[in-house]
């Protein structure tokens, strides 16, 4: 990645802005989210959505779900940075991109499922100490094109040296997804129920029924969180490497960079 190239103002960023760095980077896509998002997470939704209305109280769609989240945001992670350094590619192409990057789909996985494993085993706790080795592994090894040895001490140096954006980042990837399975209820709920006068034909996530709504929000955070890492994981780079002086010495700002 040339830094002179970006799209984005390369400059740091506190949780607050580098968040709205990324909403201004998913509207900047256009017609390319709604297009990812058709091919990658519309069909997870519909097939594990219609599996928990079938099953309700099988947690297996669940356990399938946390599988299949951290591919997810794959294709989320080579669209953002694609865009931001070059031309915005096609969704099918991104699509192809990704499935072409089995390193990175293993790494994502391996990484989400021993995290989610171990945090529930442990009370969260392997999630605050694993983090600064393992973080930022999916962005090295994508993005920086590294072997999964040199990508591991590559991701510890970056997470030593900007503690505050792990944690955040943390925050995120926790509890945006939840705060989207209550969004996503909310809506369905109030789609079927008051809209529609259908009442609650898949239980409701309140009365402690896992619904289809839930089931689909879970699934969209997926690509949003990702944009939000990338974004914060571009500022602990220009942060350490100076990204922002080499811009600003050259006199070089890309006509978009406008946040």
């Amino acid at each position: 990645m040339n830094p002179l190239q970006s799209r984005l103002a390369l400059r740091a960023r506190d949780p607050l802005t580098s968040l709205d760095a990324a909403i201004v980077l998913a509207r900047s896509l256009g017609m390319v989210v709604p297009q990812l998002f058709a091919l990658t997470i519309l069909p997870w939704c519909v097939v594990l959505g219609g599996w928990v209305a079938w099953a309700p109280t099988s947690v297996l769609p669940w356990v399938v779900a946390t599988a299949v989240y951290p591919l997810l945001q794959l294709p989320a992670l080579e669209l953002g940075a694609t865009a931001l350094f070059g031309e915005v590619p096609s969704a099918g192409r991104v699509v192809m991109r990704g499935l072409a990057r089995l390193d990175v789909m293993m790494t994502l996985w391996v990484r989400g499922i021993v995290w989610a494993v171990t945090s529930v085993m442990c009370l969260g706790l392997p999630t605050v100490f694993l983090v600064p080795s393992t973080f930022w592994l999916a962005e090295t090894v994508a993005l920086e094109k590294r072997g999964i040895g040199p990508a591991i001490e590559r991701a510890g140096r970056l997470s030593v040296s900007a503690p505050g954006h792990v944690l955040t980042a943390c925050g995120v990837a926790l509890f945006g997804p939840m705060i989207a399975v209550v969004a996503a209820e909310s809506t369905g709920q109030a789609l079927v129920s008051t809209v529609l006068q259908l009442g609650q034909p898949f239980g409701s996530l309140w009365d402690g029924t896992l619904t289809p709504w839930a089931m689909a929000g879970s699934l969209l955070a997926a690509p949003i969180v990702a944009w939000f890492r990338l974004i914060l994981y571009l500022d602990s780079r220009t942060r350490i490497e100076g990204w922002d002086l080499q811009v600003a010495i050259d006199g070089i700002v890309s006509p978009g960079s406008t946040r």
